[in-house]
């Protein structure tokens, strides 16, 4: 039967009004989980759980641990730093030979699936995720 026919104009143009709203396979974020370690000078050790409504619980190294609700406003910011690190396509890990860099480590479980990544400072990392790994450490030092 070969492909012919086998998209109609109206599919095309439902896929391409998909497209432009930024939906994407991988479905809304449900949560996602941060660890942020590092041995250089001002260390940090910091674990965060972060669900879709901005509950939000920090366990960090010497410190009692915290919950607090992210502003509507840091969501955002989340979620526009999330899609631009597209998941999906993103490696399992970026690492680099140096021995004090910080290590991050970023689960994100959507509604159609899960994805974890580990990148550290001098990594090869894309720009998209080392924003994110900056924005989620500004949030876990609090």
């Amino acid at each position: 039967m070969g492909f012919q026919g086998w998209l109609s104009v109206e599919s095309v143009g439902a896929l391409a009004l998909v497209a432009a709203m930024g939906c994407t396979s991988t479905g809304r974020m449900l949560d996602l989980d941060f660890t942020v370690s590092g041995s250089s000078y001002a260390g940090i050790d910091a674990r965060m759980q972060v669900a879709a409504d901005g509950a939000t619980a920090i366990a960090r190294a010497g410190h009692p641990d915290e919950a607090l609700v992210l502003p509507a406003e840091m969501m955002a910011k989340l979620r526009d730093e999330i899609d631009a690190a597209d998941f999906p396509s993103l490696d399992d890990h970026y690492e680099s030979t140096a021995f004090d860099d910080y290590t991050y480590q970023i689960t994100v479980r959507f509604e159609h699936g899960s994805y974890a990544v580990m990148s550290t400072d001098s990594s090869n990392a894309p720009d998209a995720l080392q924003t994110l790994d900056e924005t989620l450490t500004g949030i876990a030092r609090n």
